[in-house]
């Protein structure tokens, strides 16, 4: 049974890694079941996978915690791991087709030196665990959080087609400044398994002070429902 006063958000540990990928399964099933053929549900959503994908991303977070953050919200009282967060500070391969998108909105931006962009790149929550403000925790401990000091703007990118994860990115007054086309073993974190199939991203933009609004406004007092720790 979820109960949010039993659930703390708190930065990812190596022990957590199986705890996200069951999470991470659970979820991106539920949501993808409808975008995706079985063989690549199977393929990149599988526990183990997504236990050494975990594994790969909080071992960044602990080696590089200037360029990586990795949270999970955790039921205290049943120990479990209730949803993981990835966000990362935009790399090089982003600038690539980031960069343009946000200066076809008339921001002056030239080039990553000059800003800090942060990524929001990965959030899934259980599915019992869904419609309980644990999102907007997510949003205002990312944008909080040391590594984005400098960063004024973040992006995030929506798999084509599905509904949900851009709904929750405007109530943080996101806008859609384009789209990419990938191949869908690269946009799922296994760049060498040579896939020929492509997913299509839809690449949206928020400003940190709208995401900072937004979570003030949700938490009514200015105190985040769910502990952060």
């Amino acid at each position: 049974m979820f109960i949010i006063e039993n659930m703390i958000i708190r930065a990812g540990t190596m022990a957590d890694a199986r705890g996200a990928a069951m999470v991470h399964s659970i979820a991106a099933h539920k949501a993808y079941e409808k975008l995706h053929t079985p063989k690549i549900l199977q393929e990149h959503f599988g526990e183990q996978i997504l236990s050494e994908f975990w594994a790969q991303q909080i071992r960044n977070s602990i080696n590089c915690p200037q360029l990586y953050k990795v949270i999970v919200a955790e039921d205290v009282a049943q120990r479990k791991i209730s949803g993981v967060c990835l966000a990362a500070v935009a790399n090089k391969e982003h600038n690539g087709h980031i960069v343009p998108m946000i200066q076809k909105t008339g921001r002056k931006i030239a080039n990553l030196q000059d800003t800090v962009i942060g990524n929001i790149s990965t959030v899934y929550f259980h599915p019992d665990c869904q419609r309980h403000g644990m999102g907007v925790n997510f949003m205002h401990n990312v944008v909080k959080s040391e590594i984005f000091q400098g960063s004024d703007l973040f992006v995030t990118e929506t798999l084509n087609g599905y509904e949900i994860s851009p709904r929750f990115f405007k109530q943080f007054g996101a806008i859609n400044i384009g789209q990419v086309q990938t191949a869908t073993s690269k946009h799922y974190g296994r760049e060498n398994e040579g896939e020929d199939d492509s997913v299509i991203l839809q690449v949206w933009l928020m400003q940190k002070s709208n995401i900072i609004n937004t979570c003030n406004d949700k938490f009514g007092n200015g105190t985040p429902r769910i502990r952060e720790n």
